[in-house]
């Protein structure tokens, strides 16, 4: 049945029964009208609306909707390619139409335009994966993206209205990759499987069945196929994903520890604001059962003590020596020029070149002194907060940059010298530590 009358009284009652959230796709939206159509909610709202540039200039795109979703706790999105109108209050039934969330839509005047929604009572699954890629393919509003576009409002006023071909953009479109809602929602790839062939029950007090839409939508792995298959299509998907790639950039045989990932999300996610580290730990947990399930041949979980490290598996590890020097290929040795650290280069050898050479040390360069920010870009390790201790106190890490760029690698890179050749280069006599400072 299509209701065409009392439209904003019809979705002010049909939110009151909200269950898990409210979620409008709604291209033209007024203040005053969705006021009052969601006047019982101040948090748990997600919106997609359009801002584009024409839309903008005449008035039926409303910016100050960032203003209002910043004071009520909501969740803005843009998104210029909509047109649908879809109001939900628990991502199981909607009302779906051609009304948007203005009083010219919701009246029942004489000036108001004739509309009509159509509640559908069960989404099919294919429905609700289709809204769930609507709202991770939009745009989260900004504090930037606000000032950008009201600026480019101040420059472009109506007066000035002219066609658009090219719809503007957000102008740090990378800050949207390494939002929170860009990392699985779900335990481990193993339980979405499950989750998603009915093998198992959600867990309904935190919407299991929502994070598990959040994660087909997002990673889009190969459906209604084998196991096999759905599995390797996740692991490409998930790799490919900037925030998890510019994660594993930060893991080495060494790894990280749990709290160390979890201070990494902070620093590194572009949601505002910023979740506690507290409000990181299933996600962080999330992450470690993802990397260990889809690459066990890389990666591995350890728990020495009580923190988890996720790590690369060492892989080329024995017990191979240097001819020369009768140290461990598989370690971290350090040698410096005389005058270090007051001045000069101190070279470290790198675990993964030296067993790759097969006989001696291969050293580069580690730390050029004195300690300056031009200095540190003369490293061929490079330097992360994550790996600062007592013992590394500027957090350099364990391998080359070539080696990190490429896990397991199989050929030895150019670059790097020989013990022979460092001794050639600063003398024979200088001592050979396992730690870069005494």
């Amino acid at each position: 049945m299509i209701e065409h009358q009392n439209l904003d009284s019809l979705l002010k009652d049909y939110f009151l029964q909200n269950d898990h959230g409210v979620v409008i796709i709604c291209p033209f939206i007024t203040n005053d009208v969705i006021i009052k159509t969601l006047e019982s909610f101040s948090t748990n709202v997600t919106i997609v609306t359009s801002w584009r540039e024409d839309h903008l200039q005449s008035g039926v795109s409303n910016i100050e909707l960032y203003t209002l979703s910043k004071e009520k706790g909501w969740t803005l999105y843009t998104n210029d390619r909509i047109h649908l109108k879809y109001y939900s209050n628990n991502t199981h039934d909607a009302w779906i139409g051609s009304a948007n969330l203005t009083r010219k839509a919701l009246g029942d005047d004489s000036w108001s335009n004739i509309e009509g929604l159509v509640h559908i009572q069960n989404l099919s699954f294919e429905n609700r994966l289709f809204i769930q890629r609507i709202i991770l393919n939009s745009t989260m509003v900004t504090e930037e993206w606000y000032q950008d576009r009201a600026n480019w409002l101040i420059e472009n006023p109506p007066e000035m209205r002219k066609k658009i071909s090219e719809i503007g953009s957000p102008l740090n479109q990378d800050d949207q990759h390494f939002l929170i809602s860009k990392l699985p929602a779900i335990l481990s790839p193993t339980r979405l499987w499950n989750l998603y062939k009915n093998n198992c029950d959600f867990e309904y007090d935190w919407n299991e069945e929502a994070g598990m839409i959040h994660d087909l939508a997002l990673f889009q792995p190969h459906m209604n196929e084998t196991e096999n298959q759905f599995r390797n299509s996740l692991k490409l998907h998930f790799f490919e994903s900037p925030f998890i790639h510019e994660l594993s950039n930060n893991i080495d045989e060494e790894g990280l520890q749990f709290g160390a990932v979890k201070e990494w999300l902070q620093q590194n996610c572009t949601t505002v604001p910023t979740p506690y580290r507290r409000e990181l730990t299933p996600l962080t947990q999330n992450l470690f059962n993802w990397f260990m399930e889809l690459a066990p041949q890389i990666y591995e979980v350890i728990q020495p003590n009580h923190s988890q490290i996720l790590r690369l598996r060492k892989g080329l590890e024995n017990n191979v020596y240097c001819q020369n020097t009768a140290k461990r290929l598989d370690r971290s040795w350090y040698i410096a020029e005389p005058t270090f650290p007051e001045s000069g280069i101190q070279y470290k050898s790198c675990p993964w070149c030296s067993q790759l050479h097969g006989s001696q040390l291969v050293f580069r360069t580690a730390r050029v002194f004195p300690d300056t920010e031009s200095n540190r870009l003369k490293s061929e390790f490079g330097f992360t907060p994550q790996r600062r201790s007592r013992s590394n106190i500027d957090g350099i890490q364990t391998w080359c940059f070539p080696c990190r760029a490429t896990p397991k690698p199989t050929e030895l890179q150019k670059g790097g010298y020989t013990i022979d050749e460092i001794d050639t280069r600063i003398g024979s006599k200088q001592e050979i530590s396992s730690r870069g400072f005494k």
